[in-house]
């Protein structure tokens, strides 16, 4: 097999948006994707996903949008509030001068919209059916080794892990990492309201756990409720008319009586962070780097943004040249990423955290600190700009550029 500039590992929507970036600007990549998923993971499709403003610029600028968009539907307001308390905070997205906050669409929808703009990419190979397993250092290569039965061992100049949480080939390598776990679980399924949601997102805090009703096309709602584990399990198991009552009394009346809700799946809740972004001739991306909690729906578009910056880099230097896997190329990814990684971590695990149960910050302060929040716009507007994705330097991609 030819080596390669760029060998990405994964093709989940990080390691497919960051081929894809590669390839539009002449870079040789090559895309290992991993045998079919099982039924469970295909279930895990259905679950809603929340694209933020600048996830949806580097969709856009790469020409995978316009497949997404068709059932996407905006974020025009995220409601933010806790559950029996008086603070709250509302971010409008025409009052920060842009047409959404973000757009919700299902995982499906996202993974095949990439998977067809992959396979129609002339710079990408794909390697299928395939999952790698380790790797080895050969000069100025990385030799992978892929699982017995797969056609020949790819070699890059560059290896890019993007296998999602518990990365197999970060681990195979001896590459550290961090685990909390949070002790609950997520529920995730669709409702229909009983009052037009108005493309508004709501983040309702409750004593067990977050709850986001995300809006979704054709009425639909999508729920992630985040849930001690006993609880989260026995709620799962419940039929449709008891599940429905327990999330209307976690939820309110905001959008009326809640109906319709779809088959749930519910997975355990962690933070896995690890210990380095990059090794000789490897980068780590996505959910490889950091598993995150679902509040504030972070973590997708936080990999995307790692896809972004490292296209751009690996693009520059191989028109220049040089070498895609130097270590400076390595030192600039990780200086660039670093800080962006450490204030969605801080931000997604504070709100996980201090707003549930005995052990997070005492209800008037919370409730305190978001009625002043909704009360200084500037603030608000800062923390929309953070979730939105915008803050701070801005690679090309989100910017409208090719890489």
């Amino acid at each position: 097999m030819p080596p390669f500039a760029v060998l990405v590992c994964g093709a989940g929507p990080v390691g497919s948006t960051l081929a894809l970036a590669l390839a539009a600007a002449g870079v040789r990549v090559g895309l290992v994707e991993a045998p079919a998923p099982g039924a469970a993971a295909n279930g895990a499709q259905q679950r809603p996903i929340a694209l933020s403003a600048s996830s949806v610029r580097i969709l856009t600028t790469l020409g995978v949008w316009p497949a997404i968009a068709r059932d996407a539907c905006p974020i025009r307001m995220v409601h933010v509030g806790e559950q029996g308390r008086f603070g709250m905070v509302r971010m409008r997205a025409r009052e920060l001068g842009v047409e959404a906050l973000g757009y919700v669409s299902d995982a499906r929808a996202i993974d095949a919209a990439l998977g067809h703009a992959v396979a129609a990419a002339p710079g990408i190979t794909r390697i299928g059916a395939a999952l790698v397993r380790g790797a080895t250092l050969r000069g100025d290569r990385v030799q992978a080794r892929l699982d017995p039965g797969a056609a020949g061992e790819p070699h890059a100049m560059l290896l890019v892990a993007a296998d999602g949480g518990d990365s197999r080939l970060a681990q195979a390598l001896g590459i550290a990492s961090d685990r909390d776990e949070y002790r609950q679980r997520a529920l995730v399924c669709t409702v229909t309201p009983g009052r037009p949601h108005h493309c508004v997102a709501y983040e309702r805090f409750t004593p067990a756990g977050p709850l986001a009703l995300l809006p979704l096309a054709h009425g639909r709602c999508g729920l992630v409720w985040s849930l001690p584990e006993a609880r989260a399990r026995s709620v799962a198991a419940l039929d449709d008319q008891a599940f429905l009552a327990a999330l209307q009394g976690a939820f309110g009346r905001r959008l009326g009586t809640l109906h319709a809700a779809s088959p749930r799946l519910d997975f355990a809740l962690s933070l896995v962070r690890s210990r380095t972004l990059t090794a000789p001739r490897l980068v780590l991306v996505g959910n490889a780097a950091n598993q995150l909690h679902p509040v504030a729906g972070q973590g997708l578009n936080l990999g995307l943004r790692d896809a972004a910056v490292l296209a751009e880099l690996v693009a520059d230097a191989v028109r220049a040249g040089g070498d895609p896997g130097a270590d400076a190329l390595l030192a600039e990814y990780t200086r660039r990423r670093l800080p962006d990684h450490r204030a969605v971590v801080r931000f997604t695990d504070v709100l996980a955290r201090g707003f549930s149960s005995a052990a997070g910050l005492p209800g008037c302060l919370r409730s305190a600190g978001m009625l002043a929040l909704g009360l200084v716009p500037p603030a608000s507007r800062a923390l929309a700009r953070r979730a939105m994705g915008l803050g701070g330097r801005q690679p090309r991609l989100v910017r409208g550029i090719a890489p």
